[in-house]
């Protein structure tokens, strides 16, 4: 599998905002994280990460590359999709549910993008509103959720800024909110890069 395990090091430890929750989630040791992320900083010049107690938020520097990061692991997930054998294992369902701003604005063309990309996932889209997606999440009842505030009860990460002409909110932020003990987990990381890549 062809990959930039430095940028996959740095993205998950800015989706976890932690090196000990990346080192779990890639199996590694947390040593091997700062190792991982010292090595791109220096070749950066440049401080990634805000170290603080217990979690770690993004530099300016940090969000430019977490732009870039995520469009080059997609390039490469969508390579390694190419290259797959047949007999590979096909990715699960997704279930979504979202706001109406996001099913109209921002899962069209993600959805269609992610289709053409695993023809053998399915996607199911659900229309809710902000607390009634958060419930969806925690009751299980739903892997993603794409909403227009941060959630309280579950993991979250903003996915947007979407500039709509005609409304009141001149900029509106996403957020994706999604379940950490989701078996869905790998299928909705992949998603979450083809809906970044697909606005």
């Amino acid at each position: 599998m062809l990959t930039d395990f430095r940028l996959k090091v740095f993205l998950t430890t800015a989706q976890r905002k932690s090196f000990t929750k990346a080192a779990r989630e890639l199996n590694i040791s947390q040593p091997a994280v700062s190792q991982n992320i010292a090595e791109l900083e220096q070749q950066v010049g440049d401080t990634l990460f805000e170290r603080g107690r217990g979690e770690v938020n993004l530099t300016p520097k940090g969000e430019i590359l977490l732009k870039y990061a995520e469009k080059i692991l997609h390039l490469y997930d969508n390579l390694n999709t190419e290259l797959v054998p047949s007999n590979a294992p096909a990715l699960d369902q997704i279930r979504i549910a979202a706001c109406p701003i996001a099913v109209r604005f921002i899962l069209p063309g993600a959805i269609k993008k992610f289709r053409t990309l695993h023809p053998n996932a399915e996607v199911s889209l659900l229309e809710l509103g902000d607390s009634e997606i958060e419930r969806a999440i925690l009751d299980g009842d739903a892997d993603l959720g794409v909403m227009e505030r941060r959630p309280d009860g579950v993991e979250s990460a903003p996915f947007a800024d979407l500039s709509l002409s005609g409304t009141d909110e001149p900029m509106l932020s996403t957020f994706f909110a999604y379940r950490t003990g989701s078996t869905n987990w790998d299928s909705i990381q992949k998603f979450i890069l083809t809906a970044k890549t697909a606005l």
